[in-house]
């Protein structure tokens, strides 16, 4: 038996080494299965499978036996920038006219598994591997916005183990620690006429770095048809070691200015999280969650990179960004159609944490609106869980800037973003030894 799990673990850690990053607004990610995703994630008090592990630990309680769970959500976003002037000058006919440019294509991937054991009447434990962060960003690396960015990207893969204890028939406990890999990637130009030079300057950092965190759930059966959950996960602090290389530099200013290969490190912490949901029984076939999560982004407050060598003259790059602290609405209604079938129903309305005085292309984000669907099907001892989300960024204008931003100037000119939206198509597996 302990082959078995070993082997399904194992092949989780694997799927996620090899995943793809993953398009996110905010960079907060809450794909946890396919169940939870034909739920708008509300599952903070309803549980129900090994993927709680993610949103509220202690509602492992209510699983009996050993669960394992292996999924993935697959996301295709794209979204529309019209701009209006080029940097550095912002004086070309596109002023008048508008320039729009169409996002990349990519499909990205965020698989998820789990796996939960009840040792006792009052004892379970669980590990959860999954990614609660992650976003990718990418435009031709010709558009009007390459001096600000063009191509983006944020991983990170998470393992979680966590124990959880029935204190009483109606409340349970859970704590938990975790270890969190984070990868990053930042690409732009440098408008090398600055310089007396006749190319752009490409320059891409990549770093990446393990930060450990903790949690703590609650889950509370108030009566057979009403259900209470309350879970936290705190910062995550990364120390990112990396390298910023500068390539195409046309002079010999250039060159001394910004040299090929640099070595930097900077520290990004992460947002901690609340999750809220109360789950009730209208109907012994129904159960309906209302609940919401709360992102701290008041934490992240810049992007500072410190180089080993001056890079423009200067060893330390500041970019400000000014997030704030902001929230995740969300629904789910889950209808047992009959013994082997599932039916599931959602919305959520999410807040952009970005501020208008620092929204940048890197995510060019905005509230968003998302409506699911889902189904599950049911054997003995197996589960099938399918989902579609359709995510709906709104409209958001952002105003031209130019900015001292550290080493180089980061030109932003005036656009609009449009047309954004997401599709998400979610598949997981669960088995019950």
């Amino acid at each position: 038996m302990m082959k078995k799990l070993c082997l399904v673990f194992l092949s989780v850690l694997i799927s996620l080494a090899l995943t793809s990053s993953v398009f996110a607004a905010g960079f907060a990610l809450t794909e946890p299965s396919a169940r939870a995703n034909g739920l708008g994630g509300a599952t903070v008090a309803m549980g129900g499978d090994a993927s709680c592990l993610f949103s509220n630990p202690a509602a492992i309680t209510r699983l009996p036996g050993i669960q394992t769970q292996l999924g993935v959500v697959v996301l295709q976003p794209k979204l529309d920038v019209t701009t209006y002037g080029t940097a550095p000058t912002f004086t070309d006919a596109a002023v008048q006219r508008g320039v729009k440019t169409s996002m990349e294509n990519n499909t990205f991937y965020a698989p998820s598994g789990y796996i939960t054991s009840q040792m006792s009447d009052k004892l379970w434990m669980g590990v959860g591997a999954f990614s609660r962060f992650g976003l990718g960003t990418e435009f031709a690396q010709t558009w009007p916005g390459r001096y600000n960015a063009y191509n983006s990207r944020v991983r990170s893969y998470e393992v979680n183990p966590n124990v959880a204890y029935k204190f009483t028939d109606k409340l349970s406990l859970s704590a938990g620690v975790s270890a969190m890999y984070f990868d990053i990637k930042l690409q732009k130009k440098i408008a090398g006429v600055l310089f007396g030079g006749t190319s752009d300057v490409d320059q891409k950092f990549t770093g990446d770095s393990v930060g450990y965190g903790w949690n703590a759930s609650l889950h509370y059966q108030a009566f057979d048809w009403v259900s209470i959950g309350f879970s936290y996960r705190s910062q995550v602090k990364q120390h990112v070691d990396g390298n910023a290389n500068f390539s195409g530099q046309s002079n010999a200013v250039l060159l001394s200015r910004f040299p090929s290969n640099v070595q930097g490190k900077g520290t990004i912490t992460l947002p901690d999280e609340f999750f809220l949901g109360v789950a009730i029984k209208p109907a012994e076939r129904l159960t309906w969650e209302v609940g919401g999560v709360m992102y701290g982004w008041s934490s992240y407050d810049q992007l500072k990179i410190e180089f080993e060598e001056p890079v423009n003259l200067r060893d330390t790059s500041v970019s400000s960004k000014n997030w704030k602290d902001s929230w995740r609405f969300q629904t789910g209604l889950e209808y047992k159609a009959t013994d082997w079938l599932d039916l599931r129903l959602s919305y959520v309305y999410d807040q952009s944490p970005i501020p208008d005085t620092t929204i940048d292309y890197i995510l060019p984000d905005s509230d968003r609106n998302v409506f699911g669907i889902g189904v599950g099907f049911h054997g003995k001892s197996w589960t099938l869980d399918a989902s579609f989300n359709y995510l709906i960024f709104n409209d958001r204008n952002i105003a031209a800037r130019t900015i001292a931003q550290g080493n180089t100037a980061d030109f932003m000119p005036r656009s609009e973003v449009r047309n954004g939206d997401c599709l998400l198509y979610g598949l997981s597996f669960g088995y019950k030894f």
